[in-house]
């Protein structure tokens, strides 16, 4: 079976304005890349129902699957149900459990919540309602032609609790048949520039198909990661090694880790297998050597303590 395709929608202004962080986003990608889902895009949409409506319509062309967070809540500009029910042409229903449900709440909390809490208990015609285990907000489950819509709560605790009791379930019978996962490892190394290394991989990068490479830069590294898609992990993590190998005889001498594996991570492992400690004496960097290396679980059995002498007064 052909690989499933997902869109991911965040919907809220407050995103495009940079006053919060889309860390839902990054969430749903890596939950479709553990399901064998492939992303090819996000997108950020504003409390605008037409803008809204056009990104989800757009976006269903595309995609097997379209994932939104957000613009769930009961106010006039959470607009995420009347723009799904926009695209399928379908009139909002109130739902008489979750209506119910929010009016019990409303009575047991009264003064919490107004009238405008019931917005939540509408859902386009044919949909389904996802619970939500720790919020008001329902989800939204739309299937139309074998493809599907889901919306969650923008909240990030509240999208996670509904993903993980309910929204990969979803997913997993839907693409029961698909029977494929995708998984990355990650080659980080320092000592050389994006450039530099990607000119000495440059075939295999030109050659590439299954896994794929992609180069990124972080904070003093630069990060290889190999992706491959297969039936199973052990079945990906054989179609990887081999680009590894490749990759490592080139440019061996400057990966110093696989994954989370960190550099404070590294040094400490070395201490301790050669039974060494260290003390550090810092000025300009202000603790931060320090910091870094006591970050690991364990590292007091190395790092035997910090001065930081930022004057000259204290230095001499």
């Amino acid at each position: 079976m052909p690989s499933m395709v997902a869109e991911i929608i965040s919907v809220g202004t407050e995103l495009l304005l940079g006053q919060i962080v889309d860390t839902n986003a990054a969430y749903l990608a890596m939950q479709m890349a553990n399901l064998g889902i492939d992303v090819y895009r996000k997108t950020v949409v504003g409390d605008n129902l037409d803008r809204a409506t056009t990104a989800i319509a757009e976006a269903l062309e595309r995609a097997d699957i379209v994932l939104l967070t957000g613009g769930l809540g009961p106010t006039e500009d959470d607009i995420t149900r009347d723009a799904i029910a926009k695209v399928i042409n379908e009139p909002l229903i109130e739902h008489a459990e979750i209506a119910e449900q929010l009016r019990q709440r409303m009575a047991r909390r009264r003064g919490h919540y107004g009238v405008s809490t019931l917005r939540q208990a509408l859902l386009p015609a044919s949909a389904q309602p996802i619970p939500n285990p720790v919020g008001t907000a329902p989800g939204i489950l739309v299937e139309r032609n074998g493809k599907l819509i889901i919306a969650m709560p923008g909240v990030p605790t509240e999208m996670k609790a509904m993903f993980e009791e309910h929204v990969r379930t979803i997913l997993q019978k839907h693409t029961a048949n698909m029977e494929a996962i995708i998984v990355s490892r990650v080659l980080r190394c320092i000592g050389i520039g994006e450039s530099a290394l990607t000119e000495r991989i440059g075939d295999l990068i030109a050659a590439q198909v299954n896994p794929t490479i992609a180069s990124l830069v972080t904070q003093g590294e630069v990060w290889l990661r190999l992706t491959a898609k297969a039936q199973s992990e052990d079945d990906a993590r054989k179609i990887i090694a081999p680009v590894e190998r490749a990759i490592r005889e080139r440019v061996g001498e400057y990966i110093f880790g696989v994954d989370d594996e960190s550099m404070e991570r590294i040094v400490g492992d070395l201490l301790r297998e050669r039974g060494w400690t260290i003390a550090i004496a810092e000025s300009c960097t202000g603790g931060l050597i320090a910091d870094t290396l006591t970050n690991v679980p364990g590292s007091s059995a190395y790092v035997k303590g910090a001065v930081v002498a930022y004057t000259d007064a204290v230095k001499h």
